[in-house]
């Protein structure tokens, strides 16, 4: 993996955040839209990446009843929301490593 800059790390979580707002979570728009240019700390956008994910989450589990189906469907043949949740998770642990990196440097 290479190593990218704060703001590239920031720029990556923005976009998914607004993609799968748009796509997933219509409500959560708003307030990925209001995120500011520049970066912020990770705690500070914490909640609302955990409050989005989850929501989609619950969405995606409610489709199918049983567990193992929805754990089988999960793993095998992920649907667009899955892979949305993932390319978040990914891009959030990249920006909080590429803060945590920054202010190691500031140091």
């Amino acid at each position: 993996m290479t190593k990218r800059s704060l703001k590239e790390t920031w720029v990556l979580l923005r976009l998914n955040l607004r993609e799968m707002a748009r796509d997933h979570a219509e409500n959560y728009l708003r307030m990925v839209n209001a995120l500011p240019v520049e970066p912020v700390e990770p705690d500070r956008i914490a909640s609302l990446v955990n409050s989005l994910s989850s929501n989609v989450e619950r969405m995606a589990t409610e489709k199918e009843k049983s567990p193992i189906l929805r754990t089988l469907k999960r793993c095998l043949f992920p649907d667009d929301a899955q892979k949305a949740l993932k390319r978040l998770g990914h891009s959030f642990v990249a920006y909080q490593r590429a803060w945590s990196e920054g202010q190691t440097d500031k140091a």
